[in-house]
């Protein structure tokens, strides 16, 4: 059984970011050489209510059921060839540039996938 869970059907939870980090991938391509940074920052945080939950799902007495919502961010630092524009492009020229299609490429140097730590304002975690 699947339920559609939505901002509006939850519990609002203050929260605050303890610990925020992008995952950089060092991009090396025939075209395009830099870093990629990526992060999904949770941007809402709610308490389900327990009639959203089916009963073989329940949850045990004394916890919550939560439900995140994300923001994804991505920026591109361009480590190859680079120029000063003439001119600040269109709209329009953007639509018409030559797009690269990244499916084949080496990542370098990415020894592992930092966590983002987030504290609820309630909990009785470590702050």
């Amino acid at each position: 059984m699947s339920i559609e869970i939505t901002p509006d059907k939850v519990e609002p939870l203050p929260f605050r970011v303890k610990k925020f980090d992008y995952n950089r991938y060092y991009i090396k391509h025939l075209q395009i050489k830099g870093i990629l940074n990526l992060a999904n920052v949770v941007n809402h945080v709610g308490k389900i209510p327990d009639s959203l939950i089916p009963p073989p799902d329940q949850i045990p007495s004394g916890e919550i059921a939560v439900g995140l919502g994300f923001q994804a961010i991505v920026s591109f630092t361009n480590q190859g060839e680079k120029h000063s524009p003439t001119n600040i492009p269109t709209p329009q020229d953007t639509n018409k540039a030559k797009k690269i299609e990244l499916t084949n490429y080496i990542i370098e140097e990415q020894n592992y996938e930092p966590w983002n730590e987030y504290v609820l304002a309630d909990s009785s975690l470590p702050r």
